[in-house]
This record gives structure tokens, sequence and C-alpha cells, in this order.
């Protein structure tokens, strides 16, 4: 790679316009870093019916919102939010498969899909992998009544590898008698799973359980951390289970 012959050299970030100068007649290309947009800063799973999700995924340059409904995706733009880039609104919009999306968005400079050896060149909070892939089926399988976030407290000199916190909201619960959506803390463990007594906003991390008892990780028992049984029991019966 080389500048030679390049003077300049300018970027107006709000027109996301690149100029410079130079005295050489001929092709030029640019090269951006793979995994800028890494790690991801925030994601937000919002449960809007049975199948149908809104994933928001906020990158260090970027905020994504995707709309998952059975086997398609689209984009979605919001004009007044500050991270959704002018580039994303000629994307957006259309029903594709996952793949589409994927092609679409790394086409407009963004790569926000972690690839199989990713880890190896941005800085994570790594866990243990059987543990990811357990708590994400039981957050597919319970994601038509629940929603789902990150959580800071997942940062490693917090917790290891064998454990991990997520956010809960009960969308069939509505709101608190303050007007407020109600979200908790679950902590998961290899065997193991309980709510917290505390919510994102506490300034330490404690372990304190909400009550005494531990409960085995399965969507089937999530009524006994603190969903309101009458609206469990309706989802429930809503979803497909096979």
């Amino acid at each position: 790679q080389s500048t030679w012959g390049i003077s300049d050299v300018e970027y107006d970030k709000e027109k996301n316009f690149l100029s410079w100068r130079t005295n050489v007649f001929g092709a030029f290309c640019c090269f951006q870093d793979c995994y800028v947009n890494m790690p991801l800063q925030q994601w937000e799973m919002r449960a809007k019916d049975v199948n149908h999700v809104l994933v928001t995924i906020i990158s260090a340059v970027a905020e994504i919102e995707l709309e998952i409904k059975e086997d398609q995706c689209r984009l979605n733009f919001h004009e007044d939010r500050e991270q959704m880039i002018p580039q994303l609104k000629n994307v957006c919009g259309e029903w594709m498969e996952l793949l589409d999306i994927i092609n679409r968005l790394k086409s407009i400079g963004l790569n926000i899909f972690p690839e199989k050896y990713s880890s190896e060149y941005v800085s994570i909070c790594e866990k243990e992998e059987e543990l990811e892939k357990f708590t994400h089926q039981q957050m597919a399988m319970t994601v038509s009544g629940v929603s789902f976030a990150w959580s800071r407290f997942n940062a490693e000199e917090v917790l290891g590898k064998n454990h991990l916190v997520i956010q809960a909201h009960d969308e069939l619960a509505g709101f608190n008698e303050a007007g407020d959506e109600e979200w908790f803390l679950l902590y998961v463990g290899m065997d193991k799973m309980f709510r917290l007594n505390f919510d994102e906003f506490e300034e330490t991390f404690s372990e304190t359980k909400k009550k005494a008892t531990m409960y085995i990780l399965t969507c089937f028992t999530w009524q006994s951390l603190g969903f309101n049984p009458s609206h469990w029991n309706e989802w429930r019966t809503q979803v497909p289970f096979s």
C-alpha cells in the first residue's frame, strides 16, 4: 500500500465524503479495516409477535435495526436515530434472506457479523461456547414473548468465561405502575440460572439472588424467575413447540 503522490486528504463525516489531491493519473483504491465496527457496543432483541422480532445492534460507528419474521429479514431505517448512517437508507425496507442482508451491509462498508476467526482480531469478553449456544437456544424459544438485551456486567473483570448476564423483559406484562418497562437481570451459568435483585443501573455487581432457589436453565421454568404466570401461560399456548 502506498500514499505516494497523494496529499490534502480530507474526510467529511457528515456527508461521508473522502477527497484528496494527486499529481498521478490512474485508478485509486482505499482499504477499510474489516473489524472497524467490532466489538459491538450494545444489542437488543425485542419481541413483536410469534416468530417475529426486532434486533437492534449498535456498533462503534453505526446502529442497525434488523427485523426478522419467520425465515425472512429486512433492515429498517429511522431518521431520528443519531447513529443511523444515511447510506443505510438505500438498502432498507426489502424482505430477503439473512445472507443477502449481510452482503448488502458489506457493500456499504458495514461488517457487523463476526466470522469464524473474528475473535483473533478483536478484543472480546470470551464465554464458554456451550454456555452461549444453550443460552441462545433458550432465547430463541422464548423471544416471541420476552425481550432480551446486552448487559454491561459481562465484562471480563466482573464475570468469567463460565457465566454471563442478560437483561430480560416480559413483553406481555406491559408497564409497571410508573409507566415504565420493567427489565431485570438474569445470571446464567452452565447448569443454573437465577434472577438478580438489582438492575442494569446498579453501580457494582453482586451475585445476590432474588430468591434462594436455583433454577434449571430451560424456557419452561422461566415463569419462576418473575414473569407473570397468566401472561406466560397465555404466550406458551401461542408458540408451536416441536
